[in-house]
């Protein structure tokens, strides 16, 4: 199954930079993320290249600026990023096709420098910095038209992050190793020999839990009582010591990861792995 996966990776890949030929590539204008910030309406409903850092592109990626960084993330950051939907359309897609190929782009790219190619709307450009961002873009701008940069593919990627030191965006809190008695619970979550079908290079998942402020607001308002997050995570490699992961936040699983993780919540009820994308 990890052969698989990977192998859907690299297809996606390939497939987003399959048929751009050098001609049409220097005939697209390259264009900063500061350029176009600062002056879009020549680009609007254009094709253009453009550079940045990607984050963990939870509902639709962000192109940020490459200066940016994990460790100094503010309320402020968003502002300086543009929303990107991958794919064929302006949206995730009407098919489950279609939202499974732009989950997988998104996780094949997540925490990744890039140059993409995309298209162009002003439309949720309203001259003040707060619309560009993800949140924004998705209460306000999503059934008005398309995001800033949509039916976007990549071209080249000059360097990858982690979980562990890429940007990430929405619902973030540290994670601490899991105490035995919690680790109990949820290791028996996971169906037996479960995560073995997946990756059978790790023996036993390890544990960690969201610190005990962590508490997601959107459970909370469709009535749902979470008590504690948490993760458990096999290693891909000879060894994670070291960098295993010290936050928790939706949509952590990259190529670029040394573990894969599956989110977990510790309900009323237990302990209970939640399903993927």
């Amino acid at each position: 199954m990890r052969a698989l996966r990977i192998l859907l990776w690299l297809v996606f890949a390939l497939g987003c930079c399959i048929g751009q030929s050098p001609v049409v590539a220097a005939q697209t204008p390259l264009v900063t993320l500061e350029a176009l910030t600062k002056d879009w309406k020549p680009y609007d409903g254009k094709r253009i290249r453009i550079r940045g850092q990607l984050d963990n592109c939870y509902h639709g990626c962000s192109l940020c600026p490459e200066s940016m960084d994990a460790s100094s993330i503010d309320d402020d950051s968003l502002g300086k990023c543009v929303t990107v939907w991958f794919g064929t359309t302006h949206s995730y897609g009407e098919t489950a096709e279609e939202i499974q190929s732009a989950a997988l782009l998104g996780e094949t790219y997540r925490f990744a420098t890039v140059t993409i190619e995309a298209t162009f709307s002003s439309n949720c450009f309203a001259g003040d910095p707060a619309y560009y961002h993800l949140g924004t873009v998705i209460s306000v701008c999503t059934d008005e038209g398309p995001p800033p940069l949509y039916a976007a593919h990549v071209l080249e990627v000059h360097s990858r992050k982690s979980a562990a030191n890429g940007l990430a965006f929405g619902w973030v809190h540290d994670v601490v190793p899991a105490s035995q008695e919690e680790k109990n619970g949820m290791r028996a979550a996971f169906p037996e020999e479960g995560w073995r079908w997946h990756f059978n290079s790790d023996p036993e998942p390890r544990m960690f839990v969201a610190l005990p402020n962590a508490v997601d607001r959107d459970s909370q308002k469709r009535g749902e009582e979470i008590l504690v997050f948490g993760v458990g995570c096999v290693c891909l490699e000879n060894s994670c010591e070291n960098r295993w992961p010290t936050r928790i936040f939706w949509d952590m699983n990259s190529p670029s990861n040394p573990f894969h993780c599956w989110e977990m919540q510790k309900t009323a009820q237990g302990w209970r792995i939640l399903p993927e994308f």
